[in-house]
């Protein structure tokens, strides 16, 4: 039997997020699950969140709510479809399918998206 059961996939679906997007398109977690993270396509924009239960979305703490603004003066997305972190949290890429491009966001701090930034 597989770890992960068909009930257990639709519970994790079911579960309320009560985030400010409106259109999720992608999530990720940080390696210990305790801070997921959206891309919002209809925003343009990547939130971040902590999470009080490790990998539960729907412990969500919106007042730890972090956002990366996805149209700005390095870049101008405007259909993000995914994004990933590379394995230390300290850099980002976000594709772009309209406009046909991977953005890379460097971070200072380990997921932290206040301290994100584009080298030109």
């Amino acid at each position: 039997m597989s770890t992960f059961t068909v009930p257990l996939i639709q519970y994790l679906a079911d579960k309320p997020t009560k985030s400010t997007s409106e259109q999720h398109v992608d999530l990720q977690f940080n390696l210990d699950g305790s801070m997921v993270f959206f891309l919002d396509r209809r925003g343009k924009q990547v939130l971040s969140y902590e999470l009080t239960i490790p990998y539960d979305v729907s412990t969500i703490d919106h007042a730890t709510e972090k956002k990366l603004n996805l149209y700005n003066d390095t870049w101008r997305s405007n259909d993000a479809s995914a994004f990933k972190f590379e394995l230390t949290g300290l850099k980002l890429f976000i594709i772009d399918k309209t406009i046909n491009q991977i953005a890379e966001y460097w971070l200072t701090t380990a997921y932290d998206l206040h301290t994100a930034y584009r080298k030109d």
